[in-house]
């Protein structure tokens, strides 16, 4: 057994831990990172969703499907007071956080090359369902997908690729075409036509995974016919705002690859939000690993055993490393918890909720139902409401987490964020990237001030 003995030990590797490391490190502390492998992160469609709010509510004459919401920090702050638990309405100064977290989550995925809108807005972009998605924050090769600003007289034209089912051209186009349609006086449907590339794949492309596509397709031949079915498309289409590409043309040194693209085209060129799995959200995960490492925190590939506790604080962590080397026992005094839901394994649902790592509480809502049987919390149809997503460790407003009166401190120098967190649905409340980000950053800053 290694033994090592550091200032924070942060138990995973996404989004809200990756930035709990920096944070800690960045306060001249000794950090060791523990990850099992990839989480939520890694599934994401590789934009950061922060908030969304629209004053006027659904769809309707009054919003339309395009309009932005209100800006990202005032979205957040209605998310805050119309949700009591949720984190931004929990956590002490989250909202006011949240443009230099992710300020932070640029700089350590640098990567990735994540953009914002310099008004503070949320990007409007077309995802490979064929909707549109408010995002604060994108991919450098997504952002010139942002139809907030859209005229109907300009063609969106999406890249058809035949026998690959992900971000189906022919599917997205008329998604778009009935959704950027509904609401919103003044604003017509956007002019949207599907471009069929032939002669890039084969049949049997639409048995490999996304991640197996991206390493295939990135390559000149590729580029260069894409770009002359393209340049055709343009010139039939007069005035183009953009051109959407299905998310799987590439990982590394994507970005120069779609800018080469766009410089043979003419036109902007954009990725589409990707559903799991990800090969952009692939990108920003593999960007944060980089960026972990660079900032100078040590990173522990491996399977971490439950915390042993001595006298209510934790005493130690063991680590077994994937690659079959000698375990390491971590001994830290203060911890930061960032295992995610229930891809991550942050929190179990096996017929009853628990936290597996530190024996915490979970709660829904305020209420205490670890040990409660998980079908009473979920609703009967999918667009139902789900109470089981919000599940997760509540926190006092420094992120420790609490016992099961909800107001005691359970473990001292102990610290919660990101998805473990109780209180939202990442999914379906739009909060998801932008929660693990702040909540990431004020974990690890408070547990770098002990």
């Amino acid at each position: 057994m290694r033994e090592l003995d550091v200032d924070v030990l942060v138990l995973g590797g996404g989004a809200a831990g990756s930035l709990a490391a920096v944070a800690a490190v960045r306060a001249g502390k000794r950090v060791v990172l523990v990850r099992r492998g990839d989480g939520a992160t890694m599934l994401s469609s590789g934009a950061v969703d922060v908030a969304e709010h629209h004053v006027d509510g659904a769809l309707g004459l009054t919003r339309h499907a395009r309009q932005p919401g209100l800006p990202v920090r005032e979205a957040a702050q209605q998310v805050a007071e119309r949700s009591r638990w949720h984190p931004y309405a929990r956590v002490r100064g989250t909202v006011p956080a949240i443009p230099e977290a992710l300020t932070m989550l640029a700089e350590v995925a640098r990567g990735a090359e994540l953009w914002t809108r310099p008004d503070g807005e949320n990007m409007v972009l077309a995802s490979t369902v064929g909707t549109v998605k408010r995002t604060a924050m994108a991919q450098s090769t997504m952002v010139h997908g942002d139809l907030a600003d859209a005229h109907a007289d300009e063609a969106v034209l999406v890249v058809h690729v035949p026998h690959v089912t992900l971000g189906d051209g022919k599917h997205v186009a008329g998604g778009l075409r009935w959704y950027t349609a509904q609401g919103g006086e003044g604003r017509g449907a956007l002019r949207v036509e599907d471009v069929v590339v032939p002669g890039i794949t084969t049949p049997d492309d639409g048995l490999r995974s996304p991640r197996e596509l991206a390493r295939r397709l990135q390559n000149d031949e590729v580029r260069e016919a894409l770009a002359r079915s393209l340049v055709e498309a343009v010139a039939r289409a007069g005035r183009v705002r953009v051109v959407l590409l299905p998310p799987f043309f590439g990982l590394g040194g994507h970005a120069e690859w779609v800018r080469g693209l766009e410089a043979r085209v003419g036109v902007p060129v954009a990725e589409l939000l990707s559903a799991p799995p990800s090969v952009p959200g692939e990108r920003l995960q593999r960007a944060l690993d980089e960026g972990v490492a660079r900032e100078g925190a040590t990173v522990l590939e491996g399977v971490a055993a439950p915390a042993v506790l001595t006298e209510g604080v934790v005493s130690h962590v063991d680590v077994v490393p994937h690659a079959g080397e000698v375990p390491y026992r971590v001994r830290a005094p203060q911890v930061v918890l960032c295992t995610g839901k229930y891809l991550g394994g942050g929190i179990r649902r096996e017929g009853h909720f628990a936290e597996p790592m530190l024996g915490l509480p979970v709660f829904i809502d305020g209420t205490h139902v670890t040990g409660g049987w998980v079908g009473g919390y979920v609703g009967e149809l999918p667009e139902d409401d789900q109470p089981f997503m919000r599940a997760g460790v509540l926190t006092d407003g420094t992120l420790q987490p609490l016992k099961e009166d909800g107001r005691t401190v359970a473990i001292p120098g102990v610290r919660a964020a990101g998805n473990v967190l109780a209180g939202y649905d990442a999914a379906r409340m739009g909060t998801g990237l932008g929660v693990a980000a702040v909540t990431g950053m004020l974990a690890g800053r408070w547990a770098a001030e002990g």
